[in-house]
């Protein structure tokens, strides 16, 4: 007798699902500008970094989205077309040509004494005014490699640091009888000679300081004089 062995027609056919499964289907995220199922947000796969702009790589975002919607860099959420451009970062930060990064940059240190002018006013009050920070200006008193920043005529005084190249964190300390320390810090870069970016920050710490919470500015100055 001639015996025939046969394939049992749930394996022929269904062999990634198994017998009586159902067939999965995988389906392929598009940036396509509508809302799918499982998105938490219109084309969510494309704004990896979750800045609101899609990637500007991807074929089809480039087709449905206008350029000024479109990420150059979508791993990083400080890069897209509402960002400012920081001039000698080596970052096009904004995503625009006709704003180029290496504008008067300077890789060797130069003498960045002066007087400069802060985009953003720096306030804040607390402590029933015992902490009171107001300035928009900030003096610069460079000799190299040591640098002191002051801003403004009382808190936070003058700021100490060192620079390594065109980068340095300057900082100051006030001990308040009562047990309050209050810290200030500016880290940044000089771009140029006349103008550098950074971040100030102001800390507090010890029962005395009351109601002061941590609190910090981006900026950017500009020499006057």
């Amino acid at each position: 007798m001639m015996r025939v062995q046969t394939t049992p027609w749930c394996v022929a056919v269904l062999l990634a699902a198994g017998c009586g499964g159902d067939i999965g289907v995988q389906q392929t995220s598009v940036c396509d500008g509508l809302q799918q199922p499982g998105e938490d947000f219109v084309d969510e796969p494309f704004d990896r970094d979750g800045d609101g702009f899609f990637d500007g790589q991807n074929v089809d975002c480039a087709k449905h989205y206008e350029e000024d919607d479109l990420d150059c860099n979508d791993g990083d959420e400080n890069v897209n077309p509402n960002a400012t451009e920081v001039t000698c970062d080596g970052v096009d930060n904004d995503c625009d040509d006709e704003t180029p990064d290496n504008v008067n940059c300077t890789s060797e240190p130069g003498d960045y004494s002066g007087t400069y002018s802060l985009d953003t006013t720096v306030v804040y009050s607390c402590a029933g005014g015992a902490v009171s920070i107001s300035f928009s200006e900030v003096d610069v008193f460079d000799a190299q490699p040591n640098i002191e920043v002051s801003g403004g005529g009382g808190q936070p005084g003058t700021m100490s640091g060192s620079l390594n190249g065109t980068t340095g964190v300057f900082s100051a300390n006030v001990n308040k009888p009562g047990g309050c320390d209050e810290n200030y810090t500016i880290s940044g870069q000089f771009t140029n000679v006349d103008s550098f970016t950074g971040e100030f920050e102001a800390a507090f710490s010890g029962g005395y300081c009351a109601d002061c919470t941590n609190q910090e500015w981006d900026v950017t100055g500009t020499r006057v004089e």
